[in-house]
């Protein structure tokens, strides 16, 4: 999850003391024993992008899919073109169906969710999806989440990833912010974690040092490419 406000963030973690380097989060899902779970990295992990507009104001489409799907596209060819990554993308296209709060339940994470498998790329154009299930004002400062929504044996088998689409633009500062958040999105849905190193007076540290797996967002000074950080992680 990316959140918005360079100074809010509510965690229930313990305070990390700062590190000459941040420590990225590592793998998001760990069993019992100490294994991780990750994708079959022997071949591209899919998605499907949402069929509805990337934003909306009242009625009126402000950025439409053509647009969402431009942005996501780019930004899963930066974790790809990580020289060492062990993972690449597939564009497998949109969904049939406009995917809203009125239908997200059904068709993504209810029981015998028919998109489910689809690892489906959800904008929330007006922001009501994340309302609905981060509570009420969310879509204020979140900017976006994924899910992994099935596990077999250690193996990631689908996801979803929600973009907040009150926060969506593709131009100047604002649309750096966006893709950073689509950046740090797709990171948690191929299995990475949060970097936490830098919790403690991280604002002491140069922009550029801030690894995407951060989970504050909010600045075009942040890096809109993966850094060493997160670089090392793409490459377990």
């Amino acid at each position: 999850m990316k959140m918005k406000n360079l100074r809010f963030l509510l965690l229930p973690l313990v305070a990390v003391g700062l590190q000459a380097t941040a420590h990225a989060g590592g793998p998001n899902y760990i069993d019992e024993i100490g294994g991780y779970a990750k994708w079959d990295t022997s071949q591209a992990i899919p998605f499907t992008v949402d069929n509805g507009p990337l934003k909306k104001v009242g009625n009126s489409t402000v950025l439409n899919r053509d647009v969402g799907r431009q942005i996501v596209d780019l930004v899963t060819s930066r974790w790809t073109n990580v020289p060492t990554s062990t993972f690449a993308f597939r564009d497998n296209g949109f969904l049939d169906t406009d995917i809203t709060v009125s239908n997200y339940i059904s068709l993504i994470i209810g029981p015998g969710a028919p998109y489910a498998s689809l690892n489906p790329v959800v904008f929330d154009a007006d922001g009501a999806i994340t309302d609905d299930l981060l509570g009420a004002g969310s879509s204020s400062t979140i900017l976006g989440f994924s899910s992994i929504l099935d596990i077999v044996n250690d193996q990631l088998l689908s996801g979803w990833t929600v973009l907040n689409g009150l926060n969506a633009s593709n131009a100047g500062p604002a649309g750096i912010e966006f893709r950073q958040t689509v950046l740090h999105e797709l990171g948690h849905f191929v299995g990475l974690g949060h970097t936490l190193g830098l919790l403690e007076n991280w604002d002491q540290y140069d922009y550029a040092d801030v690894p995407v797996m951060f989970p504050i967002g909010g600045s075009p000074l942040l890096p809109e490419m993966p850094i060493a950080d997160d670089i090392a992680w793409a490459s377990w």
